[in-house]
């Protein structure tokens, strides 16, 4: 019997394309195991440079357990054959081409990994069986951005926009339907463009999730210059609709926002936020930041912290500037200097746990469902539709239950 071992830094894709290997590797008679094994994994990330030095610290670890490393994912895709020179790995498998059963016959040491086309499609990779058991799964069904903000490395690791068949997300809703899952999240690199090459929208692949009759449906980040009344008005006509949205904001400073390179800002989020509460008025919103951009002032930097209070958003997540090999921003002029980011980065942290503190004060009262998916010592954790964090005891994991809010 063969053994893997896998880790996975980084995004719900990225976790998505872990669960889509961990399937073939099984159908192909390998076992995961936490002990010593044949082959291990690791799914890296390139976002920042601490995910970088993650990544490359995990697939060190890895090669103490395994007789041979991959590495798979961004920082693969990123950094080639040069991941060779790593200890250990001894194969680099990319964002395509991803033919587990040819990959794993390659001669070694060998990096697969290869530029994307122009129009290269979709690559199906489906999960089945890694998420039997859970109550919540992920359903990638778009790959790829076309936007190339100037701090981002992702459209050169995810190459260019492509979005899969709504055959294939309903197939495979149908199978985690079968297999218990409750709630599944639709997940892509830029959403809002799903089924642009076709004329398509994201509802289609939302109703094909639908069609599964899987109670609870989640849509990933999605960039608010692609929120219009026709988008909204066809997301309220899909019942398992989970009423949170988490829309990419970065900075709500206009000037920093051109030098970034971003089309989508504060203004359009704003939009996006009031179409999308006229049409669910109890939901809940989240956001990106990006703080310490070259150029960015303090007074900058607060106006995108304000933004968030001002629109009672209920959490983000804030990120310091961090310069990527390959990206406009890497050479830039007027970088901030760490500890000036740093405390921004603080100051953000302290307003999420003030937003997520008044978030939980407007619904105490009030009624709301939630899906429990975890339990320990008699304390079940779960979320209501807008995401919100519930506990309570004596409920078993899987429930879904309508409760109210203490």
């Amino acid at each position: 019997m063969s053994y893997y071992r896998m880790a996975c830094l980084g995004c719900r894709v990225n976790q998505y394309d872990a669960a889509a290997a961990q399937t073939a590797l099984e159908q192909l008679g390998y076992t995961r195991t936490q002990g010593a094994a044949d082959i291990g994994l690791v799914f890296t990330c390139t976002v920042t440079a601490e995910a970088r030095r993650k990544s490359l610290q995990a697939l060190r670890g890895m090669a103490k357990k395994c007789g041979a490393v991959i590495a798979c994912g961004c920082l693969a895709q990123q950094e080639g054959a040069a991941l060779l020179d790593v200890s250990g790995v001894g194969l680099v498998v990319g964002n395509q081409g991803r033919d587990w059963a040819a990959l794993l016959t390659m001669e070694r040491p060998h990096s697969a990994v290869g530029p994307f086309a122009a129009d290269c499609p979709f690559e199906e990779t489906p999960v089945s069986g890694t998420f039997a058991g859970r109550t919540r799964a992920y359903v990638k069904v778009q790959e790829g951005c076309n936007r190339h903000c100037a701090y981002c490395a992702v459209p050169s690791v995810r190459g260019p926009e492509r979005s899969r068949g709504v055959d294939g997300i309903r197939r495979e809703c149908r199978a985690l339907a079968r297999a218990g899952v409750l709630e599944v999240t639709l997940t892509g690199i830029q959403l809002s463009s799903y089924g642009s090459q076709w004329s398509g929208s994201l509802a289609q692949a939302l109703r094909a999730a639908a069609d599964s009759g899987i109670p609870r449906l989640r849509i990933g980040s999605l960039e608010a210059d692609g929120i219009d009344e026709a988008m909204v008005a066809a997301l309220a006509d899909i019942p398992a609709l989970c009423h949170h949205f988490h829309l990419p904001l970065q900075t709500a400073d206009e000037g920093v926002q051109a030098t970034m390179g971003r089309t989508c800002g504060a203004r359009q989020v704003g939009r996006a936020i009031e179409l999308l509460r006229g049409a669910f008025p109890q939901a809940e919103f989240t956001a990106d930041v990006l703080l310490g951009f070259p150029g960015e002032s303090d007074e900058a930097a607060r106006r995108t912290l304000d933004f968030c209070r001002e629109h009672a958003l209920m959490g983000l997540h804030a990120f310091g500037f961090s310069p990527r090999p390959g990206t406009v921003a890497y050479d830039m002029p007027g970088r901030v200097p760490q500890g000036d980011i740093d405390e921004r980065v603080r100051q953000a942290i302290a307003l999420e746990a003030e937003l997520s503190a008044k978030a939980s004060q407007r619904w105490a009262g009030k009624a709301a469902q939630v899906l429990f998916e975890e339990a320990k010592d008699g304390i079940a954790q779960g979320h209501t539709r807008e995401n919100l964090l519930v506990e309570r005891a004596g409920v078993a994991p899987g429930t879904l239950m309508d409760i109210i809010i203490e």
